[in-house]
């Protein structure tokens, strides 16, 4: 559980390029402070970084386009927070066993009880965990059937014959 906090912004990024490269991840970052993503951009790593899923692609800004990430507001918000909800939902049961507990992430766990609008600059591991649960649970991540020629064992032997 990363929970260090580095004294420069630099350092922050640097860590992110790391964890990325290194888990060969892609990531959703906030774009309020755009530093990250057009870092990301000019270091090219741009193929990390997704794009808004709360917005079909046709929609995106220019920045959005070119940078990826998603622009935390209102409505991106509650996508984000209902997104989470649904997760815990669907993989935290109520009846827990404390005896068959094991919990590595317990500190994000009690963060997420304390998490509201009021006090979500200080709660980034929640924050996080949403674009995380967002990023993966989006409708425009379903794959795309890709329509193929059917090929018949004829066609493929009409490629040996010689002319």
């Amino acid at each position: 559980y990363y929970n260090h906090r580095p004294d420069t912004i630099e350092e922050a990024i640097d860590d992110v390029i790391k964890a990325m490269v290194y888990l060969s991840m892609p990531i959703l970052p906030e774009t309020n402070k755009d530093k990250l993503v057009k870092t990301l951009y000019e270091r090219k790593y741009r193929g990390f970084v997704l794009e808004d899923p709360t917005k079909d692609k046709k929609d995106l800004s220019p920045d959005g386009k070119k940078y990826g990430g998603i622009y935390s507001i209102g409505k991106t918000i509650d996508y984000q927070e209902e997104s989470l909800k649904s997760y815990l939902y669907d993989n935290l049961h109520e009846e827990v066993d404390e005896e068959d507990l094991k919990i590595p992430y317990l500190k994000l766990l009690e963060e997420i009880q304390i998490y509201g609008r009021d006090n979500r600059t200080k709660c980034d591991s929640t924050v996080a965990l949403q674009l995380a649960t967002l990023a993966n649970t989006s409708k425009r991540r379903k794959k795309k059937k890709v329509q193929t020629e059917e090929v018949t064992t004829q066609d493929i032997a009409s490629l040996f014959e010689r002319n």
